[in-house]
Formats: structure tokens, sequence, C-alpha cells
């Protein structure tokens, strides 16, 4: 990444800043956490005492704190290899391509419904964010804790808000029109010509030019016909 960073414009590089800066803190934070945990767990220090009888059960431990922390890390760091790397292609939308997919993998992280990362662990933790996002509920020492964590985390928090408005009203909303369009297209050639048409007709109409200069009603009613 160091690397590539050396060979980009400033434009490639405040990309790179807005979309994954704000990913930063909230990774360190776990980081902190995690290293914290085992601290306690190598000082016999009970520290999940502070969290109601039914709550203890589902706090993670310290190796399964690391393992996610380590799974997050190298989700992110990849991530903007990849992006710095297309970034050097000289492609201005593909790398916008990127974030999206990070952001959206590490949401898929958390709430995946497979008993890896400790499952019942995620899940407490999703359910406390949404009563910390949300809190029409009795507060509780948990969602105390993560609010307290999250306010720390104000200055990432504004920022990744406003990475992700820049993802719904940016370039990559085109993208997504386009991806759309190219299902469509090949679930219509599907039913009609069979696999081999349907792939060379979503690969058409992925390159088709006037994508973007058309109504998408008028393009897909194009290729229906």
């Amino acid at each position: 990444v160091v690397q590539l960073s050396r060979s980009l414009d400033k434009q490639h590089i405040q990309l790179l800043w807005t979309y994954f800066q704000p990913i930063g803190p909230p990774l360190l934070l776990l980081w902190l956490w995690s290293i914290t945990v085992a601290h306690f767990e190598k000082q016999q220090i009970p520290f999940d005492v502070c969290f109601p009888e039914k709550e203890r059960k589902l706090l993670a431990a310290s190796k399964d704190l690391f393992a996610a922390a380590r799974a997050y890390s190298c989700a992110v760091v990849g991530g903007l290899a990849l992006c710095a790397w297309l970034c050097t292609t000289g492609s201005s939308l593909t790398p916008l391509l990127v974030p999206p997919v990070l952001y959206g993998t590490m949401a898929a992280l958390t709430v995946m419904p497979v008993d890896v990362l400790r499952l019942q662990s995620r899940r407490f933790f999703v359910r406390t964010l949404c009563k910390v996002l949300v809190p029409v509920q009795q507060v509780g020492w948990a969602d105390f804790l993560l609010a307290d964590m999250l306010t720390s985390l104000a200055k990432s928090s504004s920022d990744m808000s406003r990475s992700m408005c820049l993802m719904v009203h940016g370039e990559q909303l085109k993208w997504r029109l386009s991806l759309c369009l190219v299902c469509c297209v090949a679930l219509i050639a599907a039913k009609g010509g069979g696999p081999t048409q349907a792939f060379a007709m979503a690969l058409d109409a992925a390159l088709d030019p006037v994508l973007h200069s058309r109504p998408p009603i008028e393009w897909l009613l194009r290729y229906k016909r």
C-alpha cells in the first residue's frame, strides 16, 4: 500500500482518505478492547461481573476478539491495497466500487448467521448497537459501555456518514444501475435463448455506451425486443 501510494496523485490520495480513514479508529478500538480483555483474563480480573448474569455468557473471550480484529483488519487492508492498485491503472470509476464492497463485506461479517467469529457475541453486539441507536428501551451496562465508546468515535462516525453519502449519490450509483440492468438482460435472455445467449447479451449490455444516456426502461425494453 505504501509503495502504491507513492505513485498516486492528490485526487486518488483524497479518495483513499475519504473512504478508508473512517474505518481506522473503530478498528483500532476493537484491537484495544481485545488487548484489554486479554489483560483482564491474564490477571484473572472478573470484569464480566459488571454485566447482568444472562449477558455474561454472550461476552466474547480475548481469542475470539482477536480473531474478529484480524478478520476485519485483513478485509480493510486488502480493500485499501486493491483500491490503491486500481487507482494506478488510470480508471476513474473502478476504484469507487471497492469501498461499497468493503463496507458491505464488513457488515456481512457482523450479521451473517453462521457460527464463526462467535455468533452469539456478534448478535449481542448488534442488539446492543440497535438499542444505542434507538434508545427506547431500558439502558443496561452494555448499552452504556458501547455508547461511551461510540462517543469517542464521533469524528469517525461523521466521516463515515459522509463516505456513505458519497457512495449513495456518487458515481457508484451508475455502476449499480448498470449491474442491475445487466442482470435483468441476462434473465430475459435466459428465458428465451439459454445460458450462452444470456451471457453474450449480458456482456453486450455491460459494454453498451448508451447505458447512461437513455432512460433505464427504454434501455431494458430495447434488449427485451
